[in-house]
């Protein structure tokens, strides 16, 4: 059965797909309606008749169920990094076939910059711990346009928490007597907000402590790490799938984005600052959870202060959160649980 080469270029109404078999016959050269599923099960399946379907397709919003479709028909299904592959297929004629066209003939090479595409239930987590951090951020936003606005009258309110329910009573003791019938309608509205938010918050935490019994082992391991909460656990059990997928330590720390840039040329080299190409909720999660840390363990607040003694605040935390990367890894390959000594962290100082 020949092998039919596929790229599909996808946008949100029309994906343009191009085929063409190891001989250079051009079997499909069409677009197709993005969401017409109906369709693509049709092509797909007439052409798996026929061909060994080696397919293409950049990440994108569309990459979760397109997956599951593709995996069904194709033989070979390649999810490649819009960024990387944009880069290197850079040309004056940029239309949906030309693009379509390079990600086939990419796949014949094989040389397209892929992404490992997680199973199932961790992409559900991924996007799970995604939409949690947004909701912390909507929060957070609406906490900090609440006391803006009560600067705005000369007040400033006594709780910590200001959308708890001693807060609520504050503002209808101290505050709303002091504002205008404007100042009293907005802080309302953004009271309300909050206590909506904080019963959201409490589905989505349980929901977060449902799926972490699914990780049982490792989700264990990594509860031991002081300042480690639920979120951050699944975070990082969702994005590492497999500890077994990283050769060293220092390759999680790369894939998180927490290790530092080097240029070397010759006999120049230079090091730089994180870069920052991982995944940026799982590095902010990390830089919470190593303030934690510090409180919670002498050694690790000891090695925190010798850095920052030689280095910028900055700077330091982040060696800190890298080092932190570099624990997690030995403690899910030993499957052993974070001890506040120099024996549960002696290979990552």
């Amino acid at each position: 059965m020949d092998i039919l080469y596929t790229g599909i270029d996808m946008s949100n109404k029309d994906s343009w797909v191009f085929g063409f078999t190891g001989d250079g016959e051009i079997v499909l050269d069409d677009s197709l309606k993005t969401l017409d599923e109906s369709d693509w099960k049709k092509q797909l399946e007439q052409l798996s008749k026929e061909y060994e379907i080696w397919v293409a397709y950049e990440m994108g919003p569309h990459y979760e169920w397109m997956q599951g479709l593709l995996e069904a028909y194709c033989r070979k299904v390649v999810v490649v990094n819009a960024g990387a592959f944009a880069a290197i297929s850079q040309s004056v004629k940029k239309t949906d076939r030309e693009d379509a066209i390079k990600l086939a003939e990419g796949v014949r090479r094989g040389d397209l910059p892929d992404v490992f595409v997680p199973p199932p239930q961790s992409r559900k987590d991924r996007r799970l711990v995604s939409f949690v951090h947004w909701h912390s951020r909507r929060e957070g936003n609406a906490k900090t346009r609440l006391r803006s606005l009560l600067s705005t009258y000369r007040l400033s309110c006594p709780c910590s928490d200001i959308g708890s329910g001693k807060a609520r009573a504050w503002f209808e003791r101290e505050a709303w007597p002091r504002m205008d019938d404007q100042g009293k309608c907005l802080s309302e509205m953004l009271l309300e907000e909050l206590t909506l938010l904080g019963k959201q918050r409490a589905v989505l935490d349980k929901e977060v402590e449902r799926r972490l019994a699914y990780y049982e082992d490792d989700a264990e391991v990594l509860r031991s790490v002081p300042g480690f909460g639920p979120l951050t656990v699944l975070a990082l059990i969702s994005m590492i799938v497999d500890i077994r997928r990283f050769e060293r330590a220092e390759k999680l720390s790369g894939y998180f984005g927490t290790c530092g840039r080097i240029y070397q040329s010759g006999q120049v080299l230079r090091l730089g600052s994180m870069t920052k190409r991982g995944n940026k909720t799982v590095r902010w999660l990390l830089s919470q959870a190593v303030h934690h840390l510090h409180r919670a363990d002498p050694r690790a607040r000891k090695r925190y202060l010798r850095l920052k003694r030689r280095k910028p605040t900055g700077v330091a935390l982040g060696a800190q959160v890298n080092w932190l990367v570099r624990i997690v890894y030995y403690l899910l390959k030993d499957k052993t649980a974070y001890r506040i000594n120099r024996r549960a962290t002696k290979r990552a100082a």
